[in-house]
């Protein structure tokens, strides 16, 4: 105890003593320039330390302010990204949908016209194949114009040439039952443009 109260005087001398290890300092400890110039020290030490200490969590409130924001915006980004996507393949699947219902209705309308005696009915039905007709190529040119990836131009290419096959078999069903052969429209028509 005694030696621990001997350790603890020679750090912080008593207030009451009047002398210092300054021999010419007669006013104290309190008064003595060592312990002035301590205070100023550990005061602007502390002020220091508590400025970096602000300083430092105001920049992690903004690197983390500015992290949030960037994923916030990554996260848009991929959401755009993907709204397009779903948008472009839906317009896609849209566009292909109608144009095998109108290929549909062009071999429907082939075929009935194939059914009736009436050549005024006939020639209605016949402008009804030459719009679906129309509307096939419509709907080619728009996926057309939409962008192809490598498989989709495959498919494309591939259809083409099937296509290309169909109109020659119907132009020639076609010219028979303008020709009132009506039979023989028929019979090319199911042994070789419906299987196409």
């Amino acid at each position: 105890m005694r030696a621990r109260g001997a350790i603890k005087r020679s750090i912080i001398p008593d207030q009451g003593t009047d002398s210092c290890h300054h021999n010419n300092c007669q006013k104290g400890v309190l008064g003595c320039p060592d312990s002035v110039v301590f205070n100023k020290k550990s005061t602007f030490m502390l002020r220091y330390l508590k400025t970096v200490t602000i300083a430092g969590f105001a920049l992690l409130l903004i690197l983390l302010a500015g992290m949030a924001v960037y994923a916030v915006m990554q996260l848009q980004s991929s959401h755009n990204t993907l709204n397009k996507i779903t948008s472009e393949n839906n317009r896609k699947i849209q566009i292909a949908t109608e144009m095998q219902v109108a290929g549909y209705r062009r071999t429907d309308y082939l075929y009935n016209m194939l059914l009736v005696d009436d050549a005024f009915s006939r020639d209605e039905k016949f402008m009804a194949f030459t719009h679906e007709g129309y509307e096939v190529g419509k709907a080619r040119r728009l996926i057309r114009e939409s962008g192809m990836g490598p498989e989709e131009k495959a498919i494309y290419n591939h259809q083409s040439e099937l296509i290309e096959l169909v109109l020659v078999v119907q132009d020639r069903v076609v010219d028979l039952a303008t020709a009132s052969d009506l039979e023989a429209a028929r019979s090319l028509m199911l042994r070789e443009a419906i299987p196409i």
